[in-house]
């Protein structure tokens, strides 16, 4: 399948959608989470109140989201937008400007399969909106290794290291939505840059729960909007992408519509070609 120009062109973009995913587990028998309700590939739906939700585990096993991509990616920053069920491992210094180093791992994968642990490069801020806990963290390209990792990325991993609510009680896991910005290797991306050209997507709408599994929901009018996320949540850190974080949100909700819009005339066309097909045959 031909790639669009601003898949080729350095575009940043939301490269998860491109990715396979693969989770440490899935929760298949919670209410609300049959037919794949709570499969990892719900991360990927921008503003739905679906989401990745881990089986309940009584040994607190750390669980895991694995990206895989087909072709190499820089990689530049990414957010997590977390569900209620388990308080997230998160950063160290919620509601705050400060950027620190977060608690759970993050891996960038090469060609060859390996993983590099870039847990210490990254630059993160976090913050609670209406119950829900958002993670915005950029990639430092200050060290030459990690540059060269994360100019050409082929996958990435997130790691949760989880501890029970209370004594006795099984870890769960869920999250709403990943959104991870880059574009392709070679198209404008710099291995000798001191950081990635762009600061992560920042999630519109957060919401409490994810509508899925026991989780709670919250309707859409009250949800957060994005210029009141960028007004809580790390200030230094979004001064001067804004622009870019609309842009690339704003292209990836367009590009749904328009193949929304394509199927709906598509399924039009078909309807009015059986029509005149019967007229025709009844003459």
């Amino acid at each position: 399948m031909q790639q669009t120009r601003d898949e080729r062109d350095g575009a940043i973009d939301d490269i998860l959608n491109k990715a396979q995913l693969k989770a440490s587990s899935e929760d298949t028998t919670s209410p609300g989470c049959e037919n794949q309700k709570c499969s990892v590939d719900q991360v990927f739906q921008i503003n739905s109140r679906t989401a990745w939700q881990s089986a309940a585990d009584t040994s607190c096993a750390p669980q895991w989201i694995k990206a895989t991509l087909s072709e190499g990616h820089a990689v530049y920053s990414f957010s997590i937008q977390y569900g209620s069920l388990e308080p997230p491992p998160s950063v160290n210094q919620p509601n705050s400007n400060t950027l620190v180093v977060p608690e759970f791992m993050f891996m960038l994968q090469d060609k060859a399969g390996s993983m590099l642990d870039v847990t210490k490069s990254l630059a993160c801020g976090s913050k609670v909106v209406n119950g829900t806990t958002i993670d915005v963290c950029k990639i430092s390209w200050d060290d030459t290794t990690v540059a060269t990792a994360a100019s050409k990325a082929y996958g990435c991993q997130w790691t949760w290291t989880l501890s029970p609510k209370s004594a006795g009680k099984p870890c769960q896991m869920n999250i709403e939505e990943i959104i991870l910005t880059g574009s392709v290797a070679g198209d404008g991306a710099q291995a000798t840059s001191t950081s990635g050209p762009t600061l992560p997507l920042i999630p519109a709408n957060p919401s409490v729960g994810s509508g899925n599994g026991q989780t709670q929901s919250q309707s859409q009018d009250q949800a957060t909007s994005i210029g009141a996320i960028i007004g809580y949540v790390f200030l230094a850190l979004v001064i001067g992408a804004v622009g870019g974080i609309l842009f690339v949100r704003k292209r990836n909700l367009e590009r749904r519509k328009r193949a929304r819009r394509l199927l709906a005339e598509n399924n039009q066309f078909n309807r009015y070609s059986h029509d005149e097909t019967c007229l025709t045959s009844s003459r």
